[in-house]
């Protein structure tokens, strides 16, 4: 999606959640808490939310460097990780200042997945109600009114077409619309296997006096593959009929790993027909 967005013209920045200096694992580029450009239009960038609430620290305090003693101590450290939803709450707030910076026009942030996400998207809500005044408040109401602005936020889940990642997808997209208020944008369903045969043929070939331990295989994997591609569209259905805004991206497999061929296949398929699922 961001590369697609980049190359359609749209100052995009994709956002991770990973290790800092950690490449990315399909752009090839380490990724760091300040912006790189990975191509024209498109940077990337990885958020924590250490980071994020010292860069907050240094744009709102006077003489921000006499914190950093305690900023980069373990004792913060040690607070982060027993503080539920500290993290979550500073990497949203970073997204907030990434959306208000004109520098941007699509900011593409690639979540973490569905348990992780529904706590993420949960806790402004959950600052909201259990903080009654101050800057923490004050934040996570500017981050909660920036979530649930249908011009500016769409959650777009992304599921594998198998019956448990198909439950989670349901489930998720449920919570985030009805208990949260949330929008949603077209719902993703990657690495879905194409039917290449119809089951006559398959029943043909399996009716051959092969004659051939190699041919006999070859039969053996076209019929596996037909049977994995007709659970893939049943899946697929099973999704649609709850969302119909869907869009199916083919299984890709290439002779080598090639992560950049990848992204350029999946980028055409998924840019167009989101942004035609979004004009819609």
């Amino acid at each position: 999606m961001a590369v697609g967005a980049a190359r359609a013209g749209r100052r995009t920045i994709l956002v991770v959640l990973q290790q800092p200096d950690e490449r990315h694992p399909m752009l090839g580029v380490a990724a760091g808490y300040r912006p790189v450009e990975v191509e024209p239009k498109l940077d990337l960038c990885s958020i924590d939310g250490r980071s994020a609430l010292k860069e907050y620290v240094h744009r709102t305090m006077l003489l921000p460097q006499l914190y950093d003693w305690f900023l980069d101590g373990t004792a913060l450290k040690h607070f982060t990780e027993a503080a539920p939803g500290f993290d979550e709450l500073m990497c949203l707030g970073k997204l907030y200042d990434l959306v208000t910076d004109s520098k941007y026009e699509q900011i593409v942030f690639d979540a973490p997945s569905t348990g992780h996400a529904a706590l993420m998207l949960r806790v402004p809500r959950a600052t909201v109600a259990a903080v009654r005044t101050g800057p923490l408040l004050h934040n996570a109401l500017k981050i909660q009114g920036m979530l649930e602005n249908d011009l500016q936020t769409r959650i777009v889940i992304v599921a594998l077409p198998e019956e448990m990642a198909i439950r989670e997808a349901s489930e998720l997209a449920a919570y985030a619309r009805d208990e949260l208020a949330l929008h949603l944008g077209p719902m993703v369903v990657n690495r879905v296997t194409p039917q290449l045969f119809a089951r006559d043929e398959i029943s043909a070939l399996k009716a051959l006096n092969a004659g051939s331990a190699t041919l006999t295989r070859m039969v053996g994997i076209a019929g596996a593959r037909f049977e994995r591609a007709e659970s893939d569209a049943l899946h697929v259905a099973t999704l649609r009929r709850e969302h119909p805004r869907l869009i199916e991206q083919p299984q890709i497999v290439l002779a080598r790993h090639d992560p950049r061929a990848l992204i350029d296949g999946i980028a055409a398929n998924v840019a167009a027909a989101f942004d035609g699922a979004r004009r819609g």
